[in-house]
């Protein structure tokens, strides 16, 4: 996987549209997008590493999606020519007057690979690249491909300040020993 990832060239941007290695294509998701995200998200590989596991019914999906809480979010489509491939997303988050991003990811289709995820993970840490802003994420500790996704991205376990690991454990609520507590500082 590293040496996969690491052949992977730097983000261009282009017009308002983000184009990686001229295949890939990132864009906000728009309201035809809402049932192939929910179709994608509750694909049993999707699921099974999320903190709610539970396949989401269509009603709730279209309640939510219209709510203030998706209005919160950042949330991309990332396309392989025509075909979505990913979706990925990202809101910033305040817990005890620190302000912090969050984010996720999952795919949208089996032709999705780690370099393609990589890739889209790279964009959206630049895009939000900020001094005074943390990442804090978490990861089950089974998905082993993703938690070393994450240290090749930058993530670590070590927590500069425990006011920040004691944040992401008030945000996130699930135990650590079913969950590797992480971080990522600009």
């Amino acid at each position: 996987i590293a040496q996969k990832i690491s052949d992977i060239k730097e983000v261009k941007y282009q017009h308002k549209k983000i184009y990686f290695e001229k295949k890939f294509s990132i864009n906000k998701v728009n309201l035809s997008d809402i049932n192939d995200y929910l179709q994608s998200r509750n694909q049993k590989i999707n699921t099974k590493r999320m903190i709610n596991r539970k396949k989401i019914n269509v009603v709730d999906h279209y309640n939510w999606w219209l709510s203030e809480e998706f209005e919160s979010r950042d949330t991309y489509k990332v396309k392989s020519g025509n075909k979505t491939i990913l979706y990925i997303w990202h809101k910033n988050i305040l817990i005890n007057k620190k302000n912090y991003y969050v984010g996720g990811w999952f795919i949208s289709d089996k032709s999705c690979k780690i370099s393609d995820v990589y890739a889209a993970l790279k964009w959206q840490l630049k895009k939000t690249y900020s001094k005074n802003k943390k990442w804090i994420a978490v990861i089950n500790l089974n998905n082993k491909v993703v938690l070393k996704l994450n240290k090749v991205l930058g993530f670590s376990k070590k927590f500069d300040s425990s006011t920040d690991y004691l944040n992401s454990r008030l945000f996130f609520k699930v135990s650590p020993k079913k969950f590797s507590y992480q971080v990522y500082s600009n």
